[in-house]
């Protein structure tokens, strides 16, 4: 992908880097322009943030995880959150409250719905997961179970 020149419509491939939060930040500027105003590419991002944790999903069903049973931990942690699928153009600031080793406890400022794609980003590392369960906790103000299906950390 070339960063000065913006595609028609976004290759499948682009998109997969994307969700897995693998391309440059020119990258993600030149996409980000095109996707969030193309109705076509916005839904094939959904889609595509869909299979790809369905994926992840899978591999982490096998490795026969019960996330329920794991230790949570305390922790207060700004990060940035955006909607995959369904796939929405904000990125919004978050907080973490607690860290499990599958999943992320955040507050959010919008209901999530369950079973969506997320992409969390603290600095340069990047996670996708899926959201378990977003209760409301007071005005604009959402308690969401994230379930982690794939971190990767990216060199600057």
């Amino acid at each position: 992908m070339n960063p000065e020149v913006p595609e028609r419509h976004a290759q499948d491939v682009v998109l997969r880097l994307f969700v897995l939060g693998r391309l440059s930040a020119a990258e993600v500027a030149v996409l980000e322009r095109h996707v969030f105003d193309c109705v076509e590419c916005i839904d094939r991002l959904g889609e595509t943030a869909r299979v790809v944790a369905q994926i992840l999903n899978l591999l982490l069903d096998n490795a026969g995880a019960n996330k329920r049973t794991e230790l949570r931990f305390r922790l207060s942690d700004a990060v940035f959150l955006r909607s995959l699928s369904p796939a929405m153009p904000d990125r919004w600031p978050v907080q973490i409250v607690d860290v499990s080793k599958n999943g992320l406890g955040l507050l959010v400022p919008t209901r999530l719905s369950p079973g969506g794609v997320v992409q969390v980003q603290s600095g340069t590392t990047f996670a996708l997961g899926e959201v378990r369960h977003c209760r409301e906790m007071g005005e604009h103000l959402f308690h969401a179970g994230i379930k982690l299906q794939d971190v990767v950390a990216v060199r600057p």
